[in-house]
């Protein structure tokens, strides 16, 4: 007879964006891209949402206004309905991530890994247009 195996539950990450002319996105995997390419759409804001014990706080640097305060997952960070880039955005997390970013006039930027994470520009004016998270 086999032995029952531990009902373990891989921590997971899902995230969204709210772009552009778009609005927002449905949530989306780990890796997938968030938000465009190519396509000159500013994210406007996010909600990153970990499970199975992945535990998140994040927080966005936004045009105007620089940073706002930290969001537990799940919370939406940013704004909707006033056509104000998010510039970059801080997480902080109880497992490794590597994060990477897509920038406006610049492309996708090397990854980033770790609890502690910054990606995007502050005082440059370039909107942060895509970003893909993983858990390592």
């Amino acid at each position: 007879y086999g032995y029952a195996q531990p009902n373990y539950l891989e921590p997971e990450i899902k995230y969204k964006a709210h772009i552009q002319d778009i609005g927002w996105t449905d949530f989306i995997d780990a890796g997938e891209v968030a938000g465009t390419t190519g396509e000159s759409r500013r994210i406007e804001a996010i909600i990153l949402n970990g499970t199975n014990g992945l535990d998140l706080k994040y927080r966005v640097h936004m045009e105007d206004i620089g940073w706002s305060e930290w969001v537990n997952s799940g919370e939406v960070a940013g704004t909707t309905g006033e056509s104000r880039r998010i510039e970059a955005i801080e997480i902080e997390s109880n497992m490794p991530l590597e994060v990477q970013e897509h920038i406006e006039q610049v492309g996708w930027m090397p990854t980033s890994k770790g609890n502690h994470i910054r990606i995007g520009t502050e005082g440059k004016a370039l909107k942060l247009e895509a970003f893909k998270i993983n858990i390592i």
